[in-house]
């Protein structure tokens, strides 16, 4: 039987529970670096590809003026510093400006519509704010 000791306690590693220590819990910082970078860049990219509309709601909802400038910036910041986390460069900064970003998010576009992100409340960029800060944390630079 495969067993892992820590802090006096024994987890069985058998079967599933093995596969997924030595595939995705050996990796999980590469993983979630991946997925907080990666999930930034079609975000960005999304702005410029529906970029009236985001004009738009940036303008009449977020009330950001001149709205296209904010789009153009929130866009760019997504795109370099998604890249940044996925290629492991300046890891830890580019995740604090992440979290950084995702509360001034909270109270540009979230705040007033509750916690639930379907309603568009702050869930999504609550957890956004919190994995970019894990990645902070965890990154060697």
């Amino acid at each position: 039987m495969n067993a892992v000791t820590q802090n006096n306690t024994s987890t069985d590693l058998s079967g599933l529970g093995s596969f997924l220590h030595n595939t995705v819990g050996m990796r999980s910082d590469l993983l979630l670096r991946l997925i907080v970078g990666g999930m930034l860049i079609p975000h960005g990219v999304g702005k410029f590809l529906n970029f009236s509309k985001e004009v738009e709601v940036f303008g009449n909802v977020f009330k950001l003026s001149p709205p296209n400038l904010w789009v153009i910036a929130a866009a760019l910041f997504q795109i370099v510093i998604g890249l940044l986390i996925v290629t492991n460069r300046f890891t830890r900064i580019s995740a604090l400006l992440v979290a950084v970003f995702m509360l001034g998010t909270i109270f540009v576009a979230n705040a007033g519509n509750g916690w639930f992100w379907h309603m568009k409340g702050i869930e999504y960029s609550v957890m956004w704010a919190l994995l970019a800060l894990v990645v902070a944390g965890r990154a060697e630079r």
